[in-house]
């Protein structure tokens, strides 16, 4: 049994070294001033992608996607998450017997934490890059490309009704 806790902490420290530190957008040094040009070349080197977080979560499991992209919490949880469901599988193949249904029980649950587990592990990539880069571009006071609507409706002196409705396009 010991050398079993040995082997998963030991799994648990190699899975975690893959973490990384990304301090820089939530510390307030961020600097603000500059030109848009530099700003806009600040995002595109400091934005989250999520192919690469994604393709490991879905391939090799246990958060170590979560934890190269840098979200620490998620990978932490999904790790947590497989581990008990694994452990809930084990013990039901070492507790299975003809006359009980507590090993058949707890296989059933350790494979639904799974399957739930795996469904988050393909999605806690791109909520945690679309945060990230929401953060990062308020930071930077940038706002990116595209067609931003504005609709107003007023009322005119003589109880008149007028719309108007106005695209910006942004560079």
């Amino acid at each position: 049994m010991k050398q079993v806790l040995i082997l998963i902490l030991f799994f648990v420290c190699v899975v975690v070294s893959f973490a990384q530190s990304d301090d820089k957008v939530s510390s307030d040094a961020v600097v603000t001033g500059g030109n848009i040009d530099n700003k806009m070349l600040f995002y595109k080197a400091n934005k989250k992608d999520v192919l690469a977080p994604f393709l490991l979560n879905f391939f090799f499991g246990f958060g170590i996607g979560s934890f190269v992209q840098g979200d620490i919490t998620g990978g932490l949880l999904v790790l947590g998450s497989e581990i008990l469901g694994l452990g809930l599988v084990v013990s039901g193949m070492c507790l299975r017997s003809p006359g009980t249904p507590l090993g058949f029980s707890l296989i059933s649950l350790g494979g639904i934490t799974l399957f739930a587990t795996r469904i988050a592990e393909m999605i806690i990539p791109f909520t945690y890059a679309s945060s990230y880069n929401k953060k990062l571009q308020e930071k930077l006071g940038v706002v990116l490309g595209g067609f931003k609507p504005q609709f107003e409706a007023n009322f005119n002196e003589n109880a008149g009704l007028s719309f108007e409705l106005a695209f910006t396009k942004k560079y």
